[in-house]
């Protein structure tokens, strides 16, 4: 310490770290943090208890904008970091092709449930609602065991960088994603398909 450097500036000079991106480093860990807090109440423990008393109708609705939030802003994240920065590109992509299951999810769900009106019973589900509950039937293993590994990668991709305050849309886009997983994990597991 001769020189008048303290280690971390010395360590910082080694490793190639630049203040800015020691700064940058803080960041993401302060919100990976408070982000596997948020995760572990919101994601986990959230729908289960959350959809227990909701509406219905008001679940199907958060899952639609969750879902919607997901598409529009990753697609414009995609467009702004593919023109800027194409690094950075790699957890939009994974989050994006980890959003593909939920939403067939959500849109067989809406297909078979709402405007179907069949059950998830196959006796309830009616003459007319059989072929109805057997695309459904055919349908949940994919789901069931492909939904939550699109949760976890929409997860790896939500903790890693680009991170706010500059990168906002691909922030909530890959976060919203690992909602909308969490929504159709909860509604494969809940509408299990019954004899």
């Amino acid at each position: 310490m001769a020189d008048g450097t303290s280690t971390c500036a010395r360590f910082e000079e080694r490793v190639g770290l630049l203040p800015m991106s020691r700064r940058n480093l803080q960041f993401g860990l302060l919100w990976l943090l408070w982000l596997t807090t948020v995760i572990a109440v919101l994601c986990v423990v959230g729908p289960w208890a959350f959809a227990l008393r909701l509406n219905p109708w008001t679940f199907l609705l958060l899952w639609i904008v969750c879902q919607s939030l997901h598409l529009v802003l990753g697609a414009f994240a995609i467009r702004r970091e593919y023109s800027t920065n194409k690094r950075r590109l790699g957890t939009l992509i994974a989050s994006g092709l980890g959003g593909i299951l939920p939403l067939a999810t959500l849109l067989l769900f809406i297909r078979v449930f709402v405007i179907g009106g069949s059950s998830n019973v196959a006796q309830l589900a009616g003459y007319e609602g059989r072929a109805l509950w057997t695309l459904w039937f055919h349908a949940w293993p994919l789901l069931f065991f492909g939904n939550p590994i699109a949760f976890w990668v929409g997860l790896v991709a939500g903790v890693l960088p680009p991170f706010p305050p500059q990168y906002w849309a691909s922030f909530i886009s890959r976060w919203c994603g690992i909602v909308a997983a969490a929504f159709a994990m909860y509604c494969v597991v809940r509408c299990a398909p019954d004899a």
